[in-house]
């Protein structure tokens, strides 16, 4: 990984959200901003991010979410924020990533949830 870019920030995969787009490589001791676009208009999403887009609390992904047929979970539920969705269809979730050299070429996985 470049000095450019020590952390590596992924969304779950290339189907996981449409119009998922970071506004730019996660920085150490900087803030970087995910957002969602073509979302549902007017409604709330959550915003995962984890470790892992292999295993979540022992269970491997992705995992199918109950009440949502043909959606999956793609990456671990290390924390989650609500996003309001607004009028356009466009939410975001600042990340701030801590001015620490422990970071460096640690990969965290995003994925956007719309209800």
């Amino acid at each position: 990984m470049s000095d450019e870019a020590p952390l590596d920030a992924t969304e779950g995969s290339p189907d996981a959200t449409e119009g998922w787009v970071a506004t730019h490589a996660p920085q150490l001791g900087a803030t970087y901003t995910p957002s969602l676009s073509d979302a549902l208009p007017n409604t709330f999403a959550i915003f995962v991010s984890g470790l892992s887009d292999v295993v979540n609390n022992g269970a491997p992904l992705p995992l199918a979410l109950p009440g949502a047929p043909g959606c999956d979970l793609l990456v671990s539920t290390d924390t989650t924020a609500v996003a309001f969705v607004d009028a356009q269809g466009q939410a975001q979730s600042p990340v701030t990533v801590p001015n620490s050299q422990a970071l460096t070429g640690l990969s965290v996985f995003h994925q956007w949830a719309v209800w």
